[in-house]
This record gives structure tokens, C-alpha cells and sequence, in this order.
């Protein structure tokens, strides 16, 4: 229930037919803003306020429609709207080529980074940041034409990284099973697959390659030739995605080694924790030393269920019991684990969406101190791109800042079709101050 009215409203939602023209007036916002700074700022006067602030002024003011508009190509019901964030976020990604391209704007950030002025902890992150995106680019290491040749590559690998992406949210494949080779899955499983419309076809139902669906006929089918129909269709989705990734990851490497990287893999590294691939690859190596004799006793355990389960159904005779393929994995697993009373079904009974969302937010709040207020539909229906999105205002309960505002959580928790498959995270709006108020946020 909400308790007190946020001090930031929230985003409104764009309209399908405005987001590109307004994606265009605030990119061209942005660019105003750094020819600004080209043009006045001199070299020999180059500092933070003069030179830095203004972009994170005008990131400040931009970012919330901004965000709202990239989150719409994961999770809006349109087609219209979904296509348009697309187009908008190409345009985003060069504009921000369009920044790290300019050597006049490298070398007056790079003047005041130089500087090293008295910077509280978020500037200095910001300016650091800033200066590290450059180099990254090729500036002090590369001629102009050669920083340009780069940024180019670089978009165009954005752009097949986006065709990529958008042919896996969009794609809607999948198999026709009559009811007989569905045999086992339990009937509300059923029931929410897709039916013919012809009475002669009634007893088919269409099972889509999303892992959703596909894992139930994994788990569940007890025909082995469904099983390996519906692993094959899933696996071998998507065909003309294979030949995008390499070239992605040909490209990738290219560009790395254009920048002086051995490769990808080192030019990601450096700004993680693991720093370098010979890091991973030793982390792996000790991951599977560990992990290795726990799976192969996993592994046996299934490998004994599917030898008791083919010695108890006399009618599964083509099957190899020396065998464990890729499509028996999930069904004999299944077994195993309701051999040892966990049945997953009866588990998730006492895990309803509702309840564990809200258990999961009382951890958060005693974890970090959180305070929690749902937004009714009245409140955010205008902000909201679907029904069932819910939203919560969030507030800090320490002691040291009690009371102040931290933000928006927006949950959009249920699968429907043309929404992105997996988990996301998106960023939609940051939280703004006026100036002066809170001098550590920008």
C-alpha cells in the first residue's frame, strides 16, 4: 500500500508512433550539447563543470525516456512498438560511436582527467569511466582514420548482435504431437498447448521450441522418439542464426586484435574481475576438477533409473539401455528425483508467483534495508506496458538516509508470445536530484 507519494514521477509510456521521433529530438538534445563543448570549451580552461557536467546534465534528463524506450524491444505485446525500439536503439548505439569518435572531445576530457581535480566518488568514476571508453576505441593508440575504421566495424557487429537477438524473440517454431505421443504430461500441461481447429485434427497439439514448453515434453513424455523429435526441433532452431554468430565472432576478433588485444575474449576481460582468458580457462579447469566427480555420480544415478524404468515398461523395446542421450536427461532426472519423494510439482504448490515475490522483497528489505510500497494499476497504468506488470516505489531504511527515495522495481514475471525468453534486467530510469542536493549523485 503506498504510504507517501514518490518525490519522481514515473516514466510515461511511448506510443509505438513516437518512438522514433522522439528518440531522434533527444539524440539530437545530446549531440547539441557535446558541440557545445567542443566549441567553447578551450584546452587551457578544460574543467569537470565546464566540460563534464553537461553531459551528465543532459544524460540525466534523457535517460528515463531513453530507457523506456530500448526496455520496449524485450517485453512490448506490439509489433509496431517492439520493431520501432529496435530501430531506436541502433540509433542510440551510433550515436554513442558518434561520442568516442571525437578526438577534439577525447582531448578536452582527457585535459581534465589530467587535472585530477578534487572530485567527490561518483564524478570521479564518471570522468574515469569516460576516459577508459575512449582508449578503448583506439584513442592514443590509433590515427583518426583507423579509430573510424574500428567504430564502424563495431556498429556493424551491433547491428547483426541485434538481428541475432531479435530473431530469438521473435521466433514462434515448433512441432504438432498427436495426444498418444504425448502420453504422460500431466493434462494441465495440456491443456495450455495450443490445439487444431479442424475436428479431424483435434487430438494434435502444437508444442513451441521455447524452453517453456519444450522442457515439459523433455521431462514428462514417456516416448523416447517424442522426446528426441522435440530436443532435435529446439536444438536446431534457428539455422540462419549459425552463420551470424561466426561472423560476429570473426568480426569480434578482428576488431579486437585492431586494438592490440590477442583477442576478444582479452579486450572483454580487462575490465572484469577474471582480467584475462588464461584466468578463466585455469578457473574452469579447477571447476571441473571439482564438480566432475559429483556429476559422473549424477549421471550414474540417471543411467540406473533409465535401466529400471525400460526393465518395468516391456513396450519401450527400441530403446538402448546403455545408452543415455541428450533428450532422456531431463525425464530420467525427473524420476530419479520423485524416487526420492522431491516432486517439483507438489514443491511449486507452496511457491504461488504472488507469495514468492513478496518473500523475495522482505528479503531484500532486511538485507538491505529496503522499504517496499506497491503501486496500484491507477497509479502506473499509464506507465505500465502490460497488465501484468506490477510496480513497487522503493525507499532506503537506514539509518543514515531513512526515508529517501531509491527508485522504481517494475516486475513482469509471466511468459506471453513475442516476449523476450530468459531473464532481463533493464535499467529504465535512474534517480535525479535537483542540483546541489545530493552532490554524490549524478
Amino acid at each position: 500500500m503506498l504510504t507517501r507519494e514518490p518525490p519522481q514521477r514515473l516514466p510515461l509510456l511511448i506510443s509505438a508512433q513516437e518512438i522514433i521521433p522522439t528518440t531522434k529530438r533527444l539524440l539530437a538534445n545530446i549531440q547539441n550539447v557535446r558541440s557545445t563543448i567542443a566549441q567553447t570549451v578551450e584546452l587551457s580552461s578544460a574543467c569537470f563543470q565546464n566540460a563534464i557536467r553537461p553531459l551528465i546534465d543532459i544524460e540525466n534528463s534523457t535517460q528515463c525516456e531513453l530507457g523506456m524506450i530500448a526496455m520496449l524491444r524485450y517485453a512490448s505485446p506490439e509489433d509496431e512498438a517492439r520493431n520501432a525500439s529496435v530501430l531506436a536503439c541502433q540509433l542510440m548505439r551510433e550515436s554513442s560511436a558518434e561520442l568516442v569518435a571525437r578526438g577534439d572531445l577525447y582531448r578536452t576530457f582527457k585535459k581534465v582527467h589530467d587535472r585530477q581535480e578534487a572530485l567527490d566518488h561518483e564524478s570521479t568514476k564518471y570522468l574515469n569511466q569516460l576516459i577508459k571508453d575512449y582508449t578503448r576505441c583506439g584513442h592514443g593508440l590509433l590515427d583518426n582514420d583507423q579509430i573510424q575504421l574500428y567504430l564502424d566495424k563495431r556498429n556493424a557487429i551491433d547491428n547483426m548482435r541485434s538481428r541475432f537477438n531479435k530473431s530469438i524473440r521473435d521466433e514462434d517454431s515448433g512441432l504438432w504431437f498427436c495426444l498418444e505421443e504425448l502420453d504422460g504430461v500431466p493434462q494441465h500441461e495440456l491443456a495450455r498447448f495450443a490445439k487444431q481447429v479442424e475436428p479431424q485434427e483435434a487430438r494434435l497439439r502444437f508444442v513451441r521450441n521455447r524452453k517453456a514448453d519444450s522442457q515439459v515434453v523433455l521431462e514428462y513424455a514417456r516416448n523416447p522418439a517424442t522426446r528426441k523429435k522435440m530436443y532435435v526441433s529446439s536444438a536446431c532452431k534457428l539455422p540462419e542464426n549459425v552463420g551470424l554468430l561466426e561472423e560476429i565472432a570473426k568480426r569480434r576478433h578482428e576488431n579486437a586484435c585492431r586494438l592490440g588485444y590477442a583477442s576478444h575474449a582479452a579486450f572483454r576481460l580487462e575490465t572484469k574481475v577474471a582480467k584475462t582468458p588464461e584466468f578463466v580457462e585455469e578457473l574452469f579447469e579447477k571447476l571441473e576438477q571439482a564438480l566432475f566427480p559429483q556429476a559422473y555420480q549424477e549421471q550414474q544415478v540417471i543411467w540406473e533409473r533409465k535401466k529400471s524404468y525400460l526393465h518395468d515398461n516391456n513396450d519401450l523395446t527400441d530403446e538402448d539401455e546403455d545408452t543415455l542421450n541428450p533428450w532422456d536427461t531431463a525425464f530420467y532426472n525427473r524420476l530419479a528425483k520423485e524416487d526420492m519423494r522431491v516432486h517439483q510439482e507438489k514443491v511449486s504448490e507452496y511457491f504461488p508467483l504472488r507469495h514468492t515475490v513478496l518473500a523475495m522483497l522482505e528479503v531484500f528489505s532486511s538485507c538491505l534495508q529496503l522499504r517496499f510500497e506497491h503501486l496500484s494499476q491507477d497509479y502506473v497504468h499509464s506507465s505500465i506496458w502490460h497488465k501484468d506488470v506490477e510496480v513497487w516505489g522503493v525507499w532506503d531504511e537506514r539509518e543514515a538516509s531513512i526515508g529517501e527515495f531509491v527508485g522504481y522495481l517494475y516486475t513482469d514475471l509471466l511468459s506471453r508470445p513475442n516476449k523476450h525468453q530468459g531473464n532481463q534486467n533493464v535499467n529504465i530510469q535512474r534517480v535525479s536530484f535537483p542540483r546541489g542536493r545530493n552532490p554524490n549523485v549524478v
